[in-house]
């Protein structure tokens, strides 16, 4: 088995695809794979999935008819072969060590989920940390519990893109993406994932 697989939707995303995919190409952690669902696009977005799938092997791309994000995420599932699962934007980039320091905690600590920091970018150059995930940490450090304890907006305001989930915790509370939303199809992911997780690990 895998330790990590990695879901990465795309449509029309040729403007930042290459970046996104170049990083996974640097990950420290070998024992992974990034599986790429072109969702329907086009752009030339099947072009550089083709390109990188070519440079980097562990780089998997799929090209599905246009169904949407939550489609093309349960698609990327339906593929994944990894221990742990994550997702990850295709106007995203990772650190090289992200996946491999995620993997380890979640070993050490036998986490159901694993979640690290994030920064945002915009275009006039401003850069904002985002630091909202620590107070999830203080929550459960102190025995609260996150059903109740208004942290459900705490997590709404953060995302599931710089986290892993242990797939048998997916598979045991059959978690996925409601394809017949028209938003928050991610809502089982950022309220219901967390929440059910028998030990959420945060680091820096």
């Amino acid at each position: 088995m895998l330790a990590v697989s990695v879901i990465i939707p795309a449509y029309n995303a040729s403007r930042y695809l290459e970046e996104c995919l170049d990083s996974f190409g640097k990950q420290t952690l070998k024992n992974m794979e990034a599986i790429v669902i072109d969702d329907g696009s086009t752009d030339n977005t099947w072009d550089i999935c083709c390109q990188k799938s070519i440079e980097f092997p562990h780089i998997k791309c799929h090209h599905i008819k246009h169904s949407g994000v939550a489609c093309a995420q349960e698609t990327g599932l339906r593929f994944a072969e990894g221990e742990y699962i994550g997702f990850c934007g295709s106007d995203d980039y990772v650190a090289p060590q992200m996946y491999e320091k995620l993997y380890y905690e979640a070993k050490l600590r036998d986490a159901d989920i694993v979640e690290c920091q994030c920064c945002r970018f915009w275009s006039n150059g401003k850069k904002i940390k985002n630091d909202s995930q620590k107070y999830i940490y203080r929550l459960k450090r102190n025995n609260y519990n996150l059903k109740h304890s208004g942290a459900e907006e705490i997590i709404t305001s953060i995302g599931y893109a710089w986290r892993i989930h242990k797939r048998s915790m997916i598979d045991k509370y059959n978690l996925n993406f409601s394809s017949k939303a028209s938003n928050a199809e991610d809502y089982p992911w950022n309220i219901c994932a967390p929440c059910l997780a028998k030990h959420f690990s945060v680091i820096d």
